[in-house]
């Protein structure tokens, strides 16, 4: 099951919670999607990785970042979408466990508005 395609038939009913970890792809396609499956004032904890969400240029040897500078980018990147679509960062903190390689990657959490 493809994350970027889903859709109420793969999940009839609205959930209260979504959690999301991918891989290789910004959290900004697979989120529309997570928004239509999460009840009014549901939430999404979605781990950002900021790898998947800068510009390759930004991204050091090997997919590593670490620069202070550009978790916050990936981060803003992130709220910044979240609110244009109309919905609520929470908050987003860091992960105690890195990724591949010791990335650092960051929890976000969102709250879905109603329409």
């Amino acid at each position: 099951l493809n994350a970027r395609f889903l859709g109420r038939a793969d999940v009839p009913e609205p959930v209260d919670l979504c959690v999301i970890d991918v891989s290789f792809i910004s959290l900004t396609l697979i989120l529309p999607n997570a928004f239509e499956l999460v009840t009014p004032n549901g939430m999404i904890l979605a781990l950002i990785k900021p790898q998947f969400e800068l510009e390759a240029s930004d991204v050091g040897r090997g997919g590593i970042v670490r620069e202070p500078a550009l978790h916050i980018k990936a981060q803003e990147k992130i709220r910044q979408f979240v609110v244009a679509a109309g919905h609520e960062m929470v908050g987003i903190t860091p992960s105690e466990i890195t990724g591949t390689d010791g990335n650092q990657e960051f929890f976000a959490c969102v709250r879905k508005r109603s329409a």
